[in-house]
């Protein structure tokens, strides 16, 4: 279900985001619930509001990040 909000935000998204690529605002949000950082009714109000996943799981995808590393390790977010 989650890979279907994934490829409907890509879609349908056509805004001007300070994500690049766009879904990482879903992804960042994902990977906060995972990571215990929000839980899953948190995380749904935060998406329906607009309200950006904290960067620390965005920065190092995220092309517009100054933090951007196209050399970052997999599953680098559960790091400290």
């Amino acid at each position: 279900m989650m890979q279907l909000f994934v490829v409907e935000q890509a879609i349908n998204y056509t805004k001007e985001s300070r994500f690049d690529p766009p879904t990482l605002f879903l992804l960042g949000g994902i990977r906060a619930t995972i990571c215990r950082y929000k839980e899953i009714d948190n995380l749904c109000m935060s998406i329906g509001r607009f309200q950006p996943p904290p960067s620390r799981f965005t920065e190092m995808e995220n092309k517009k990040n100054r933090k951007y590393n196209p050399n970052r390790p997999n599953l680098w977010y559960f790091g400290d």
